[in-house]
């Protein structure tokens, strides 16, 4: 692999972790239309994301965003 790709695994990655933590933070408080607008993400992330944090809650931001990238991707 090289040091290009392994840089756009990794933006990919920080880019999902910060996905999980707003919606782990904001999911009740805003409704799904703001989050989907504000976050740029598609309404299948969203769906997932919070899938797998019900499934999961004690897992941190990077495993649940590791495993929600596993799926839509």
């Amino acid at each position: 692999m090289s040091i290009n790709v392994e840089r756009a695994d990794d933006k990919e990655l920080g880019d999902y972790r910060t996905y999980v933590k707003q919606i782990r933070e904001n999911d009740g408080l805003l409704s799904d239309d703001l989050m989907i607008t504000f976050m740029h993400i598609t309404p299948s992330i969203l769906l997932v994301t919070r899938q797998i944090l019900a499934e999961h809650p004690d897992w941190d931001d990077e495993e649940l965003a590791e495993e929600v990238l596993n799926i839509v991707d």
